[in-house]
């Protein structure tokens, strides 16, 4: 269930992530974090730092971000950082360089999550390509 739906995000994502649905359905403070989290998706991001950056607290930011995109801030960051790394690994970058190019300091975790984000290991997705 897991591969498809990051599969159905892949596929969605020119027309959805793309924008990331900064439109009218969304608050300032949500279209703020949207803008904020994809300029710096290389960095090593938190709902903290996210939050900060907003000069809001944490459980306002979480709140509001839930409410307009019904996925939790941290949900999306990581999904957003597990697709540009996939992406990445689709270009041909080796998988541990992707990762870190994404803001994964941590191989090891982003295996894990990876694997049970796409159903494959970044390594099998990489020789997948060739």
């Amino acid at each position: 269930l897991n591969a498809v739906f990051a599969q159905l995000l892949l596929e969605m994502q020119p027309g959805f992530f793309a924008t990331d649905r900064f439109d009218e359905r969304n608050g300032p403070v949500t279209d703020a974090a949207l803008q904020w989290v994809n300029e710096n998706i290389a960095e090593p991001l938190s709902v903290r730092a996210v939050a900060n950056h907003l000069h809001l607290s944490e459980s306002r930011l979480s709140h509001v971000f839930k409410n307009d995109m019904h996925i939790s801030v941290y949900q999306y960051i990581l999904q957003k950082k597990l697709i540009c790394a996939n992406q990445k690994i689709n270009q041909g970058i080796p998988p541990m360089q992707a990762a870190a190019q994404c803001g994964f300091q941590d191989y090891s975790g982003f295996y894990r999550i990876y694997k049970k984000m796409f159903g494959v290991s970044p390594s099998k997705q990489c020789s997948s390509i060739i």
